[in-house]
This record gives C-alpha cells, structure tokens and sequence, in this order.
C-alpha cells in the first residue's frame, strides 16, 4: 500500500478504516519516516480544526445569552397585566348601558379579546424561556360612566406600553425575542392612541357620553 495524502482525505476516513490502515502499514517498508510524519502532521491539522470549530461554537453563545430572571419576572408582570385587561374590559361591556351601550360594547369586548391573544402569546414564551406563568391579575377598575370608562382604558393601554418598554431593554441583544415584543407594543401605543381620540374634550360628545346635558353658549 502506497502512502495516503491525509490532508485532502482524512476528514473522509471512517476511523476503523484508518486504524486498519496504519496497523497494515506498520511494518511495510514504504510506510516510511516521510509516512510517519504526514500521519501526524494530519493529525495536528484536524485538531487545530476542532479546536477552532468550537471556539466558534462558544463565541456564538455568549452572543445568545439565557434570558435574566428580571426578564422573565417582567414577562409576567405584564401577564398579570394582560389578565387584568380581559377582566376590566370584558366587565366593561358587561355593566356599559344607556344609549352608548350599543356602539362601545362591541368594542369592549374585542379589547377583551386582544388582552387575552396578547396574554397567550406572552405566557408561551414565558414557557419557552424556562419560567412559570403567572395566573394571577391585578385589580380592575370599573364605572357605569363612559368618560371614566374610556379615561382608564387609555390608562390600562398607557401602562401596558411602559411595561412592554421596559421588557424590551431586559431583552437586548435577543434580537427575536425584541421583534416579538415590538409587534405587541406597536398594537398596546394603537391603543393608548384610539383612546386618547375617543376622549378628546368637546362639549358635546364629553356631556353625551357624561349624560350631562349639553350647555349652550351665549
């Protein structure tokens, strides 16, 4: 058997072979000082290799870091947050009477709805980042009112987007995982602003949704 050129074929070597290959060269004449030598030089190269190929591999997961126990206890806070949502705009629709009833009940119980899609998408990854779920809310406020009706959801939504803010920065540099809070924060700020519309302060609309009569001028 002549001698092998290990540098272009060793990484294609089965091990076993190899090894039946170096006994069956052992005592062969032509597996020479020169034959010795490119084994073991091959050898060095394919470590060298190794070596480098996982020196990469611990680079890449220090880029990738677990998330912080801070994350996860923010995650949840905004769980329990969300949770509140389902309860205080559902209980909104619920209790909501008088001629507005119509047009903002609807609308109370999609918010209701939203908290909730929000609630699951942020429990699961709370799940997948090793934590525990919360299944605990926070207390509800409530009105028969309108106006104070729609001032604390503008509220609840101003909140919801402080807390989202605020995981984002425990986030950095998870890089998905700040893209998955940003799309939910994008809808909490849609929020705060179709509340802060609904309030804007006209006679008409504040003594309407008030049930106070409305004052004329002059």
């Amino acid at each position: 058997m002549g001698q092998w050129n290990f540098r272009n074929n060793l990484v294609e070597m089965d091990w076993r072979c190899l090894g039946r290959w170096v006994r069956d060269c052992h005592g062969d004449a032509r597996f020479g000082v020169g034959g010795v030598r490119e084994f073991w030089e091959a050898l060095k190269l394919k470590s060298r290799d190794e070596l480098r190929l996982n020196g990469s591999h611990t680079e890449h997961h220090k880029e990738m870091p677990m998330a912080s126990e801070a994350l996860i206890n923010q995650l949840n806070e905004i769980l329990k947050h969300e949770w509140t949502g389902v309860a205080q705009y559902s209980q909104a629709s619920f209790i909501l009477e008088g001629v507005w009833r119509e047009v903002y009940a609807g609308k109370f119980l999609g918010d209701a709805k939203e908290s909730f899609g929000h609630a699951q998408l942020v429990g699961e990854k709370i799940s997948a980042l090793g934590g525990v779920p919360v299944a605990t809310r926070n207390e509800i406020k409530q009105s028969k009112n309108l106006v104070e009706v729609l001032e604390f959801s503008r509220d609840f939504e101003a909140k919801a987007v402080e807390m989202y803010t605020q995981a984002i920065e425990l986030a950095e540099p998870q890089r998905s995982l700040v893209v998955f809070l940003e799309d939910i924060l994008k809808e909490e700020q849609e929020g705060v602003d179709e509340y802060t519309k609904l309030l804007r302060d006209t006679p008409a609309s504040h003594s309407a949704m008030s049930g106070e009569p409305v004052r004329k001028s002059g």
